[in-house]
């Protein structure tokens, strides 16, 4: 992969998009800078993410079901476009590796995690990248994993570059695969009555 030099201009107006998305939804988000250069924003790669959901991914369910996948302003604003934009001058990898996330119930977190998973299968340029949707039970991993599998097999383009399994979705050309598992360690057991 071709690194583009930092964009001093982009960097800048990511900076400025950050401080409004903190304005707009407060205490949801860090304030995100350039840390005195050790960091700048890829505006292309940012782009990119975001334009996979409509373009390759459909909603499955529901009122917008059949519909391209447009991502609400929150979860490109705070999410999608900081996850890919922001590089490390260093080497250009990806400043942020790691994310926590909590949101409330019925409010997109599944579909956007499943196309968040099929974007880095698909897109990422990682050879033998692992995409593991995990959670507490099967069941929650499941939810994940099994809605990124039925919205690879709707796009033609995904899914003629990939093989579905029931518990895998593959990419052969890079040896990547995206797969659901439950987190090891302690079951969940249902409440005592």
């Amino acid at each position: 992969m071709k690194r583009r030099p930092p964009d001093a201009d982009a960097t800048a107006a990511a900076v400025r998009a950050n401080a409004e998305a903190r304005r707009r939804w407060p205490g949801v988000s860090i304030a995100i800078d350039d840390a005195g250069g050790r960091f700048y924003f890829d505006e292309a790669d940012a782009a990119r993410a975001v334009e996979f959901f409509p373009k390759f991914l459909r909603h499955l369910k529901g009122e917008f079901a059949g519909r391209p996948f447009h991502l609400l302003d929150w979860q490109s604003e705070l999410l999608i476009r900081p996850l890919f934009g922001w590089k490390r001058t260093a080497d250009g990898l990806r400043r942020f590796r790691r994310v926590f996330l909590i949101i409330a119930k019925k409010n997109g977190k599944s579909g956007m995690c499943s196309g968040l998973g099929l974007y880095m299968l698909h897109c990422d340029r990682e050879p033998g990248a692992e995409i593991v949707a995990a959670a507490a039970d099967r069941e929650q991993a499941g939810i994940v994993f099994n809605e990124a599998r039925d919205m690879n097999e709707t796009s033609a383009a995904l899914a003629s570059r990939s093989e579905t399994y029931r518990r895998a979705i593959v990419v052969p050309g890079t040896r990547s695969s995206f797969s659901g598992s439950r987190r090891r360690g302690r079951r969940r057991t249902p409440p005592s009555t």
